[in-house]
């Protein structure tokens, strides 16, 4: 009987990994197995192209060393919080301090003077993101990527309690929207080397 438990579980979760990267689950907020499983959750995001906007200071920075982007970002509140003036944060945005939150980052690509992430797509798993954000330095570590249909909603593919930056941009030419999910792998004082 327990390998028959067994059996069922495997292929339960099996086919929850099928579904989840087949895109069958396009229209749900969070899809988990079970609470005490961590498995992986989609995220549906809307209004990508429209994001909340009155504050000018900047909350944090974002820091891609091998695409030579420092660039500082700014609260839902503000007017900078603009994808044609920065780096956006897009709603339901958590910041990095939240644990098992996610931070949504959006900026546009190709020739236009706005287009912060127009070498987004350089990005491999493995490279490392850097954001600074409350005088602490969070360093993301990119696992993963993928393309998305451009029309102004994404998923999001992640794992269920893992602190996640999520990078997206058009990608250039297509309409295609580019999807890079970073997890968390370390934390520390601004002031601290890590």
């Amino acid at each position: 009987m327990l390998k028959n438990i067994r059996g069922s579980f495997v292929s339960l979760i099996l086919l929850f990994l099928f579904l989840t990267y087949s895109n069958i689950f396009v229209d749900v907020k969070f899809i988990y197995y079970d609470e005490s499983i961590p498995l992986f959750s989609v995220m549906k995001v809307d209004g990508v192209d429209n994001p909340v906007s009155s504050l000018d200071e900047a909350i944090g920075k974002i820091v891609i060393d091998k695409i030579d982007l420092d660039r500082k970002f700014y609260s839902f509140d503000s007017d900078l919080n603009d994808v044609n003036k920065n780096v956006t944060i897009i709603s339901p945005s958590d910041m990095p301090d939240v644990i098992g939150g996610t931070l949504i980052l959006a900026a546009h690509s190709g020739n236009v003077n706005t287009a912060y992430f127009k070498r987004l797509n350089e990005l491999v798993i493995g490279d490392v993101v850097n954001v600074y954000y409350s005088d602490n330095k969070y360093v993301y570590k990119v696992s993963s990527f993928y393309e998305e249909s451009r029309n102004s909603s994404i998923v999001i593919k992640r794992e269920k309690m893992k602190n996640v930056l999520v990078l997206t941009t058009c990608k250039i030419g297509t309409k295609k929207q580019l999807v890079y999910i970073a997890n968390l792998i370390n934390k520390c004082n601004i002031d601290d080397n890590c």
